[in-house]
């Protein structure tokens, strides 16, 4: 006899686990809940039993078993994926969000071509100051370009000051191409009917860590920030100035704690701008050589990036500063800059040893030819 007929008939008796029912028609929502309850009274509530129960009961007709299993199996099973679709999803993703390394100069920006997230970049140089104003001339020059992104800086030496940007951004809006891009989003805020103008700078999030723990905290918020918010500014630059007083306290040849933290820490953040499809860039310092580095491409330079050979595979790109000789090269109307050498040492994606010119005047880059 069927389950229906059972119905029909009137032999149903009271189900004895009102729990298991509940499952049930969690489950099966589709069906009656006079064929659920017979379901029960016939103790073929269990999922499994209705699922991989090799011969089915003789009172229960084919058809409507056929049905309960299809409906168990859609609504138990998990969700159909692809591997080669999901790694095809993420890499145009990647290409959409890219937007590049873009400082405004361009010798520097022929420099950084080709370079944009997911990737790790170290500016490495013995002068951190000038490593610091570049770092910091490209988060508000993309600010400045993109009122939809957002830069995350943290600070490890206590030595940001926002007056720089402030400065950095008040010399970009002096120059004339950045004017018209103002005049073009500003056009964007009106027809979007707002009224207060966007400072930029707003969108510059910045956070403080002085050893490796604290960072690992600041890394944990910003995995649980950028996988619970969806409403906010994307995430676009994750910036640590530096890195070399955050690991090198803790690197010692005897001991090879401080270098699997490094690594660890270098791996999750690696992590996080594949997943999440933003650049980050960091600020390494410097020590000395008994002789030419044999990375770049000048004989004057007696030093090399901090942190030894294992940080140097733990970053996808190495832009290499040091300041030049003398400023013969300078520009005659800009004498009293400082004139700097930014080389590509070393790179996993693209061609390297290549090499720029830029001025650095106070906290301001100008292009150097």
């Amino acid at each position: 006899m069927s389950v229906i007929a059972r119905y029909m008939q009137g032999h149903i008796c009271p189900p004895s686990s009102p729990f298991l029912i509940m499952d049930l028609r969690l489950l099966l929502h589709d069906l009656p809940s006079e064929v659920l309850v017979s379901l029960e009274n016939l103790s073929l509530d269990d999922p499994s039993v209705l699922l991989f129960q090799p011969v089915i009961p003789p009172y229960i007709r084919p058809s409507i078993a056929h049905k309960i299993r299809k409906q168990l199996a859609r609504t138990l099973s998990a969700p159909e994926s692809r591997g080669d679709y999901e790694h095809l999803h993420k890499e145009a993703a990647s290409r959409q969000h890219d937007s590049g390394i873009y400082t405004g100069l361009t010798s520097l920006d022929n420099l950084l071509r080709g370079l944009g997230a997911p990737c790790i970049v170290e500016f490495a140089g013995s002068t951190r100051s000038v490593i610091s104003t570049i770092l910091l001339h490209l988060a508000v020059h993309h600010l400045t370009r993109h009122s939809s992104s957002s830069v995350l800086w943290i600070d490890t030496t206590g030595t940001f000051d926002g007056s720089d940007a402030e400065n950095i951004l008040e010399s970009l809006h002096s120059d004339d191409k950045l004017q018209c891009s103002s005049v073009v989003k500003k056009e964007e805020e009106e027809a979007l009917g707002s009224s207060l103008p966007v400072d930029p700078l707003d969108r510059l999030q910045i956070a403080h860590s002085v050893d490796t723990s604290e960072l690992l905290s600041v890394l944990d918020l910003l995995h649980t920030y950028l996988t619970t918010d969806q409403t906010s500014d994307t995430l676009r630059y994750v910036i640590i100035d530096s890195v070399n007083t955050l690991f090198s306290p803790n690197l010692s040849s005897t001991s090879s704690h401080g270098h699997a933290v490094m690594s660890s820490i270098m791996h999750q953040l690696s992590l996080l701008a594949r997943t999440f499809v933003f650049t980050v860039l960091v600020s390494n310092g410097s020590v000395p050589t008994k002789s030419h580095n044999p990375a770049s491409s000048f004989c004057f330079s007696r030093s090399k990036p901090a942190l030894g050979p294992t940080f140097t595979f733990l970053t996808d790109d190495t832009i290499w500063l040091t300041r030049a000789p003398d400023n013969k090269l300078l520009p005659q109307d800009n004498p009293k800059a400082d004139l700097y050498i930014a080389e590509h040492i070393r790179s996993r994606t693209k061609r390297s040893r290549s090499w720029t010119l830029f001025c650095v005047r106070g906290r301001i880059l100008e292009d150097g030819s």
